[in-house]
């Protein structure tokens, strides 16, 4: 979270979309995720499919 953190107070990665990946099952942790603004968060276990999904998302963001 640290360097969520740190991306978004940095004008230059600000709008940068960020996805997280984690095997940690804290609510807390989800929910600071949705005050950084973080795009998606994926807790394990995950598919391939559904991560590919995610980044496909976010990548049609910069054409």
């Amino acid at each position: 979270m640290e360097l969520a953190r740190t991306l978004r107070g940095n004008p230059l990665y600000k709008e940068m979309p960020i996805i997280i990946l984690t095997s940690l099952q804290e609510k807390s942790l989800k929910t600071e995720s949705e005050t950084l603004g973080i795009n998606s968060f994926l807790n394990k276990p995950f598919s391939l499919e559904k991560v590919q999904y995610e980044v496909a998302k976010y990548l049609s963001w910069a054409e």
